[in-house]
């Protein structure tokens, strides 16, 4: 008997041990026991928390910058060199080309985020021959999703952002212009809904995470895609010292060096330009940015009259960190519409412990149209594999509609996936958007929405393949949508839309 006894208390304590590991190990991505899918991991599943107020004791000028609530250490920069001349030019200045629009004040409101942004999408517009366009900040800034959700610690589009914010708005609507919503900053600040829309976005692109990249690479980039939105450390935890010099920066200053390991990225500004022979007191060779601190800060900089620009060295203060642009777009069309499930746009990142993974979005139509194009956030540079499927049983897609295989991006952000074919889709029948995503090196490939509402059986993810096993995010101790969508518009008359591609910019080749 005590024998028998010694192993009923080994067994009841080998089980106990089981019962404790499975509970620790069960949201881990390799831990399934036979319980269903296995569960992945996220990054940036949980809110992030805003940049502080953006002004303090000692400043002048509000800030805004809050960094994206994911870990993209992986874009350095050093995997993806645009394409370039033999040379590049030792100094280039878009405001000569006449691509870049006037300066503007954000005051006090940390809405820097939406003046580089709409900077850099305006540049883009005029580049390839859209137009002169003057965008509302106000509304990029108040009418984004967080702006109209806030949660703990964020209140309004005052409280900063990035520009994946403001892609997600102009994305699922649409741009709004200066005249109709001009900038103000009021004690109440209210999103208004009347304007009319004008671009939507369908492509971003996200050159470089929170490391500043190589200088020539940066360079590159900005000579073939035009002014970038980067981030800096512009002085706002230190506003005695960096701050007090970077806040008083005037016409006839000297280019600004400031050698950092570790800077705090608190703000956004517009890369313009660039002078191998800036002297400062590091060498020579600097930057040249617009910042939105209004035209009675700053200098000219070296061209026309216009004030409200700076010089800095290369690689000071964090400056090129976060480079982006916004890169695709179309007329907004009033007739047609986005499917999603990610109200709040990208919130993280999901993974099984490789590069590679599979996400699934059910869309439901609300009116007949035609599908143009399939749109999705990524974590990296990228191959995505895309069907469309006409039902889903919760174990595996069936009824193909359509597919596109081995759709390369260069660069992490939003992009967009042309249906080029006439796709027609029914009022109230759902189809199901199936992705194969593979990074480069993020092995966060799935992105996922963790502020907006959740719904059942709406989105899926699996680590294995289009025949699952299936994971209903749903169902997750903390639930997610997955950021696929799909764009629609009217039939028979929808068009198939292409993303405006950038224009060859070729200057006269350098001596």
């Amino acid at each position: 008997m005590s024998i028998y006894v010694s192993w009923r208390k080994r067994l009841v304590a080998l089980g106990l041990a089981l019962w404790l590991l499975v509970g620790l190990l069960g949201s881990a991505p390799w831990a399934s026991f036979g319980q269903g899918p296995p569960s992945p991991e996220v990054v940036g599943e949980a809110p992030r928390t805003p940049s502080p107020a953006p002004t303090t004791a000692g400043q002048v000028h509000a800030r805004g910058y809050v960094p994206p609530p994911v870990d993209l250490s992986h874009l350095d920069g050093r995997w993806r060199v645009g394409p370039q001349l033999a040379q590049l030019p030792g100094s280039w200045d878009w405001r000569a080309e006449g691509k870049v629009t006037g300066v503007q004040d954000q005051g006090d409101c940390g809405s820097c985020y939406a003046f580089a942004t709409l900077g850099s999408f305006e540049s883009q517009l005029l580049i390839t021959g859209e137009g002169s366009y003057d965008l509302s900040e106000m509304h990029a800034t108040h009418c984004h999703y967080e702006a109209l959700n806030p949660y703990v610690g964020y209140d309004s589009g005052c409280d900063g952002g990035n520009i994946w914010m403001v892609t997600n708005l102009y994305s699922a609507q649409g741009a709004s212009l200066e005249a109709c919503d001009p900038y103000t900053v009021t004690e109440s600040i209210t999103c208004t809904t009347t304007c009319p829309l004008t671009e939507t976005v369908t492509d971003m692109w996200v050159l470089a995470g929170p490391s500043v990249p190589p200088t020539e690479t940066l360079k590159s980039w900005l000579h073939n895609y035009g002014p970038l939105y980067v981030a800096m450390d512009s002085g706002g935890n230190d506003p005695l010292g960096w701050g007090s010099e970077f806040g008083a920066y005037k016409e006839g200053s000297d280019t600004l060096y400031e050698p950092m390991d570790e800077p705090n990225l608190d703000h956004a500004v517009l890369l313009v330009g660039w002078d191998d022979d800036l002297p400062h007191d590091g060498g020579s060779g600097g930057w040249i940015a617009k910042n939105s601190w209004g035209t009675g800060w700053g200098g000219t900089c070296g061209f026309g009259s216009e004030k409200g620009y700076f010089t800095i060295a290369y690689g000071s203060a964090g400056i090129g960190s976060s480079a982006s642009l916004i890169k695709g777009w179309q007329d907004y069309d009033p007739d047609g519409s986005l499917l999603y499930n990610d109200e709040a746009g990208m919130q993280g990142f999901l993974g099984y412990g490789t590069t590679t993974a599979w996400g699934l979005a059910r869309l439901t139509p609300g009116e007949d149209g035609c599908a143009t194009q399939v749109e999705i956030w990524t974590s990296d540079a990228t191959t995505v594999t895309v069907s469309i499927y006409d039902d889903f049983d919760g174990d595996a897609p069936s009824g193909p509609l359509w597919s596109s295989e081995s759709n390369t991006f260069d660069h992490a952000g939003y992009h967009s996936i042309p249906i080029l074919r006439r796709l027609p889709l029914s009022a109230g029948d759902d189809v199901s958007v199936v992705v194969r995503v593979e990074n480069d090196s993020s092995k966060f490939p799935l992105p996922v929405d963790s502020l907006g509402p959740v719904s059942a059986d709406q989105s899926f993810a699996s680590g294995t393949g289009e025949q699952g096993p299936w994971l209903d995010l749903a169902d997750r101790p903390r639930p997610l949508d997955i950021g696929i969508r799909l764009r629609v518009a009217p039939c028979p008359e929808c068009k198939i839309y292409l993303p405006a591609v950038l224009k060859e910019w070729a200057p006269a080749t350098p001596p």
